[in-house]
């Protein structure tokens, strides 16, 4: 369990009035501020990951939209003929990639970045979109960090 300091560096206030949540709050980052490694595999953290970010973004605390996360989703476990650039070779398969960022000392986890792992050598690489939501991510952390200070 995380206790109220650990929750106050995060940025969530509570009060008798109830608890206010910052604007860039991220239920999968808390997660991950709360993972240890023994606590839960891998894999139970990407299931719970996946769980909190569809409610992130029903509830309207996700930046990206509906559709552009669809449009992601839709590519997962897809291959494609992207030649790698580390071996060389032709061929990728495309996942959903939860990217762990640091934006003003404040570690966030951006869900569902598609991202390439070469068949061959296993590097993993992005493509343009994916960085440019990447980025467009971390603008939107660090204008809310702006407007909250």
């Amino acid at each position: 369990m995380l206790t109220n300091k650990e929750l106050k560096e995060l940025g969530v206030i509570k009060s008798v009035n109830g608890v206010h949540l910052p604007a860039d709050f991220c239920l999968v980052s808390l997660l991950n501020q709360y993972q240890l490694s023994s606590a839960l595999s891998d894999e139970h953290h990407d299931i719970i990951c996946e769980f909190l970010f569809e409610l992130e973004i029903d509830l309207g605390l996700c930046d990206g939209d509906k559709e552009e996360v669809k449009r992601f989703k839709e590519l997962d476990g897809s291959i494609n003929d992207r030649i790698c650039d580390s071996c060389g070779q032709q061929g990728s398969e495309v996942f959903m990639e939860y990217k762990k960022i640091i934006v003003q000392e404040i570690e966030c986890t951006i869900p569902a970045v598609p991202a390439n792992r070469c068949t061959h050598c296993g590097e993993i690489s992005y493509d343009q979109e994916a960085l440019d939501y990447i980025e467009r991510e971390k603008e939107a952390v660090e204008e809310s960090r702006r407007q909250e200070d």
